[in-house]
């Protein structure tokens, strides 16, 4: 089966919540954000896989007013999964967490993850309290349901590949600094 490109889905999703605040795993997740839309509400993790998740529920927790979404990938949330059963343990309203899988580590060279060989992030986060859990793998079908979601995690089946030929130019210092001030 041919899935969508994890672009079409970040471009949609960024215009969609546009009051959002962003964090995005490390490499082309962020690569990719950063080249369609960079901004102060992006956070870019830079350096430190598998922490987008445990980052970002930090935020949540930290600040009810602001909407915070993850866009997390299947390698990194592998290497943390302990941040699935936290975040379950909270089911917070302000946080919805995006796990693009596609079957690989991508930024290091497109190495399997288990996802390849039948792990299920859906039933990890069914068995973490995750609520509610959705799962597309087409663009369609999240458009038609995107108004019902505001958060929970989001399991998005693509395929690997990558357009972006960007780079995060910024020092982390000022991704931190600017994305920041609203809090």
């Amino acid at each position: 089966m041919i899935y969508m490109k994890r672009i079409h889905f970040l471009k949609f999703i960024n215009n969609y919540f546009k009051n959002s605040k962003f964090v995005s795993t490390i490499g082309i997740t962020s690569k990719e954000l950063y080249e369609l839309n960079d901004n102060k509400n992006n956070f870019y993790m830079l350096g430190s896989m598998g922490l987008a998740s445990s980052f970002g529920l930090g935020l949540a927790l930290s600040s009810k007013k602001n909407h915070i979404i993850i866009f997390d990938g299947d390698g990194s949330i592998l290497m943390n999964l302990g941040s699935l059963s936290t975040i379950g343990s909270y089911n917070l309203k302000n946080l919805l967490l995006i796990i693009f899988d596609n079957n690989s580590y991508e930024t290091t060279g497109i190495q399997e993850t288990n996802t390849s060989k039948g792990t299920n992030l859906y039933l990890i986060a069914k068995g973490s309290n995750c609520q509610p859990i959705y799962y597309f793998n087409d663009l369609k079908k999240l458009k038609n349901k995107i108004k019902f979601i505001i958060s929970g995690v989001i399991i998005i089946r693509i395929d690997p590949g990558s357009s972006s030929k960007s780079i995060v130019s910024i020092d982390p210092i000022k991704i931190c600094d600017r994305f920041k001030r609203d809090f």
